[in-house]
């Protein structure tokens, strides 16, 4: 289907063009040469729009309208109390050219309401151009030949009679390479069947239900069936030929003979064979935005919030209008698929970046070349030529997720072959957070282990930032990760991580008043970091880790002599009640006894004095610790450290001979 760029404002109304420099007379002899395909589409507003406002009056929705269309883009204001404002749609056509009966496809109009400057929603009217014969009588059925293999059409036959029909002859065109459905293929070599489309349009009662490979054909009668005369019914036929093949300028012909019995009279029904040559020779993809040097795997997951990359060489002998070119989702079946709106699509090509996001409009779900827009200036592209044209389909800001499948892009053109597209699987797989933590005292060390999986994300291709927040982190918390410190800011603290790597993160709250004992939740969110994110709306994974938190170990110490005293002599030994509490720990401890001399103001280490009694202890209670003093000890003043962990009691006494 092609919208031309000039239709009638009315069923009586005069010629009007989508914008300046249209020439009228050749948009009318484009729907005159193409009845079948070339349509005239106008838009009013009609009652319930203020009247002779010049914002009411309408224009020609085609291609090129949306540059400098009255309507598109535009705001119009509406009375309200007299009804529902209603819209005109004026379809320009050459009636006499109408010969089959067809379904041309849908053009989609979005509306949009606001309120005091408000949007209110929005409404999609579907526009659905459909072609009506009255009679059957001779025409013509194109099929291309794709790159593929394959390609379906199908042939209308009107309502109001009930037809009975049979297939009375075929002749192929001389040249051509007509083989049988079940013949190996090469080159120019192709084959039709034919099969009516089963449905109540259709007499159940001798009706074909196998495909009829039309190549088979010698002669006689092959009845087809009767169609219900209250329905339009359907013959499918189903070209197959060779990939690479050679284009060729003129098509092959197979033309049908149909026999009416119901009206008595035959009809020939051609069948024009096209061997146009794809605009793209080779097509690389990857998965995620790739910019540069696109490689080619076997095979492609992601997930449906990632991005896919398809790199087609094109193949034009002298240059192509953008708008004759598009983009489309087709499944791997190789029917159309559509694409989420809101999906982002990022072009390359030459020297130049461009940019277009999908409306969930667009007719025929094609993204036209010429909807692309510069990323940085103003304007678009208007032709391309043989080259490399990158293609980045982002859809991390769809409003909507792709099913999972089987998918290919595909550059197509109006002139050519359907190329092999671009082909890549969307699974279910997007990213996943491990956490793990084990809790500690309130004064220490907190570990926790994360590891960011990928899967088929290719958000995360690159690295991964965690954002880690707490509901109490005390003033002077330290956190450490491969070997880097990070401090918090505002009650979170930002962490780069590898991805597909465990990764060991230290909360140390030592040098702080500590963590409240008991139950703590931290929070982990991830965001993607890197290339592959792009302009990507914000996108994250949240997990809670739940652990707890001990009070530290306290410890209390006391020494008091029993025996002998704080002047003593060489060999003797002194006894104590060393006194110890030892809380919130199952753990025991030692006390360990060091003894220093006084030289001069200082205290030096000493060294030969026996210790005895300081066994490992828990809990609370009284240890008989004995000091023993060397023979050889110099007389002077001699301090005793009794240390219980992080407790010190000092006790000094002095050695004479």
């Amino acid at each position: 289907m092609t919208l031309v760029e000039s239709g009638k404002d009315g069923l009586k109304g005069s010629w009007s063009v989508s914008g300046t420099g249209i020439n009228t007379a050749d948009e009318k002899a484009k729907i005159d040469n193409n009845p079948l395909t070339a349509f005239g589409l106008y838009m009013k507003f009609g009652s319930g729009f203020k009247e002779g406002s010049s914002e009411s009056v309408g224009n020609v929705i085609s291609n090129k309208s949306a540059g400098d269309n009255s309507i598109i883009g535009k705001e119009i204001s509406y009375s309200g109390s007299d009804g529902i404002p209603k819209l005109d749609f004026y379809l320009t056509f050459n009636n006499a050219g109408i010969t089959a009966s067809q379904d041309l496809g849908t053009v989609k109009v979005e509306l949009a309401r606001k309120e005091n400057g408000s949007e209110k929603e929005t409404t999609t009217i579907n526009v659905q151009l459909l072609t009506k014969a009255t009679a059957l009588s001779d025409q013509t059925v194109d099929l291309y030949a794709t790159q593929g293999g394959s390609y379906n059409v199908n042939l209308i036959i009107p309502s109001g009679t009930a037809r009975k029909l049979s297939l009375t002859g075929v002749a192929a065109s001389a040249g051509g390479s007509f083989v049988k459905a079940s013949s190996s293929i090469s080159g120019n070599q192709f084959s039709i069947t034919m099969k009516p489309v089963a449905g109540q349009s259709w007499s159940s009662s001798g009706l074909m239900t196998e495909a009829y490979d039309l190549a088979s054909y010698t002669s006689g009668s092959n009845s087809i069936g009767t169609t219900d005369s209250r329905y339009e019914a359907a013959i499918e036929f189903h070209l197959k030929n060779a990939s690479g093949f050679t284009a060729k300028d003129n098509p092959d012909t197979v033309k049908l003979t149909f026999y009416d019995e119901s009206e008595g009279s035959s009809i020939t029904t051609t069948l024009n064979i096209h061997w146009k040559k794809s605009v793209v020779s080779c097509i690389n993809r990857a998965a995620g935005k790739v910019y540069d040097d696109v490689g080619n795997p076997d095979s492609i997951q992601i997930s449906s919030h990632s991005a896919v990359t398809a790199a087609f060489q094109m193949d034009i002998l002298n240059t192509e209008e953008t708008q004759k070119l598009w983009l489309e989702l087709q499944t791997g079946k190789g029917s159309k698929a559509v694409l989420p709106a809101g999906t982002k699509l990022t072009m390359l090509y030459s020297d130049g970046f461009y940019s277009y996001q999908v409306t969930g409009a667009e007719a025929n779900n094609r993204v036209s070349l010429s909807d692309f827009k510069k990323m940085w200036g103003a304007g678009g592209l208007s032709n391309v030529s043989s080259g490399l044209l990158t293609v980045i389909t982002d859809f991390g800001s769809a409003e909507g997720l792709l099913a999972t499948g089987d998918y290919s892009l595909r550059l197509r053109s109006d002139t050519g072959a359907d190329s092999i597209g671009a082909g890549f699987t969307v699974d279910n797989s997007d990213v996943s957070l491990e956490t793990k933590g084990t809790g500690g005292f309130s004064k220490g060390q907190q570990s926790f282990n994360l590891k960011v999986n990928r899967n088929s994300d290719t958000r995360f291709m690159d690295t991964a930032a965690a954002v880690i927040t707490q509901d109490e982190i005390p003033k002077g918390t330290v956190f450490t990760c491969q070997g880097k410190t990070y401090y918090p800011n505002g009650g979170s603290v930002y962490i780069p991580l590898s991805v597909g790597e465990k990764i060991s993160v230290i909360m140390n709250t030592e040098n702080t008043a500590g963590l409240t004992p008991g139950g703590h939740t931290l929070s982990v969110r991830i965001f993607p970091a890197g290339v592959h994110v792009g302009g990507t709306d914000s996108v994250s994974l949240t997990k809670q880790l739940a652990y707890d938190v001990k009070d530290n170990p306290s410890y209390s110490l006391t020494a008091e002599v029993t025996e002998g005293s704080r002047r003593t002599e060489p060999g003797k030994t002194l006894k104590f009640d060393v006194g110890y509490v030892i809380k919130n720990t199952d753990q025991s401890s030692k006390t360990e006894v060091k003894v220093q001399k006084k030289s001069g103001a200082d205290y030096e280490d000493m060294t030969g004095w026996t210790i005895t009694g300081n066994d490992s202890v828990h809990g609370e209670g009284i240890q008989n610790i004995s000091v023993t003093i060397p023979q050889n000890a110099a007389a002077g003043t001699y301090r005793l450290n009794f240390t219980l962990e992080n407790r010190t009691v000092l006790y000094n006494i002095v050695v004479a001979k």
